[in-house]
């Protein structure tokens, strides 16, 4: 699949690539030169819930500004599933859980207002690459970014 030149304005969530049941597949996801302002619930997610990861996905020249202003208790939010709205999760800019090859080149994430959250969280990727990923240092956060195995 491949997404290009969009430009959203006053969103949930700017991105969300999800996959449930076991014979679900996927294999390549590119996007590419989008913008997204006012995005006020959830952030980017790419989340294989199923045994089988994403194959290869790539953010490439994308511009995300969200609302911010959630709480420290949002920050402590247990992730799961996605059921059909978007939902608040633990961290404000990016989530990606079950990805074999995940790509975020030139990607800015900004903030309206200050966010205790981690801006991105990381669940079984295996190979992570960032290049001129950047987003707000919030005064207080410690781990701007989690990475961390699938936890049951």
């Amino acid at each position: 699949m491949h997404l290009s030149d969009l430009v959203m304005r006053n969103v949930m969530t700017p991105f969300h690539f999800a996959m449930k049941g076991e014979k679900n597949t996927v294999g390549s996801i590119e996007v590419t030169k989008c913008t997204a302002k006012e995005v006020y619930r959830a952030p980017s997610t790419v989340e294989s819930w199923n045994s089988h990861p994403f194959t290869n996905v790539v953010f490439r020249d994308v511009s995300v500004e969200f609302a911010g202003g959630g709480t420290a208790e949002d920050a402590r939010l247990p992730i799961k599933s996605p059921g059909v709205d978007a939902r608040k999760l633990p961290v404000w800019g990016f989530f990606a859980r079950n990805v074999e090859n995940l790509t975020l080149e030139n990607v800015s994430l900004k903030l309206t207002k200050d966010d205790p959250r981690p801006v991105a969280r990381f669940e079984n990727v295996t190979r992570l690459t960032t290049n001129r990923f950047d987003f707000p240092k919030v005064p207080g956060v410690e781990q701007p970014i989690v990475k961390l195995p699938i936890e049951n």
